[in-house]
């Protein structure tokens, strides 16, 4: 996995214990209000890791993460970014390894209690 990919994934990871794992949720009881606080969009992602300028290109890195969660058998925890106009995923998502379905990947990411403090190093 790239140095990129590896900062955005930690940064999603992190998102994802501070405000999904909270909720307490299944799959089925992932509400459309949940999944606007647990999303972040494109842009506010790459400045967690101080990166804005990788905002054009940032689907490649999150591909690297797809196919990380497919390969560990967790939901893609790259559905949590999205394009900050539409609210869902650019295009690229649903090319990426073990994604299609988004607002069956996101619910399912959402109430996942199965992923990693951050990913390991050798990812």
């Amino acid at each position: 996995m790239t140095p990129l990919a590896y900062e955005l994934g930690n940064a999603l990871l992190r998102r994802h214990r501070q405000l999904c794992v909270p909720l307490n949720v299944t799959p089925k009881t992932v509400s459309e209000v949940m999944i606007q606080q647990c999303t972040i969009p494109y842009r506010a992602l790459c400045e967690t890791i101080n990166a804005v300028e990788m905002t054009e290109t940032v689907g490649n890195y999150l591909n690297e993460l797809a196919e990380w969660c497919e390969s560990s058998g967790l939901p893609p925890i790259n559905s949590l970014a999205v394009n900050s106009q539409t609210g869902y995923p650019g295009t690229g998502y649903f090319l990426a390894p073990g994604c299609g379905h988004w607002e069956e990947e996101v619910r399912e990411c959402v109430a996942c209690r199965n992923y990693p403090p951050s990913l390991p190093r050798n990812a």
